[in-house]
């Protein structure tokens, strides 16, 4: 439904979580993600691959919590790349 609203991408699960889990994942997803904008920033057509964010907290929290009931719900619906919006997240004003 969100990508009805207009949204690029969303993330799913295939089954519930446990909070904490998810906070960490969530946690780990966020921080790749803002530091891939920051990276890309400066280039003209900047974006962050979703999908690569997504695979590297996956890789992250299976680290730590090695079985696949935490790791391996997530799944990416949409767009794997967004482009950035100058101004937001990361992006520089021209």
């Amino acid at each position: 439904m969100i990508q009805l609203a207009g949204a690029n991408a969303a993330i799913g699960t295939l089954w519930n979580l446990w909070d904490t889990a998810g906070s960490e994942f969530v946690e780990t997803f966020y921080e790749i993600l803002r530091d891939q904008a920051a990276a890309e920033s400066d280039s003209a057509h900047a974006s962050v691959n979703v999908a690569e964010a997504l695979r590297r907290a996956a890789l992250d929290i299976r680290k730590r919590r090695p079985e696949p009931y935490f790791w391996a719900l997530f799944v990416l619906y949409g767009n794997w790349t967004i482009p950035l919006i100058k101004g937001l997240g990361g992006a520089t004003e021209s």
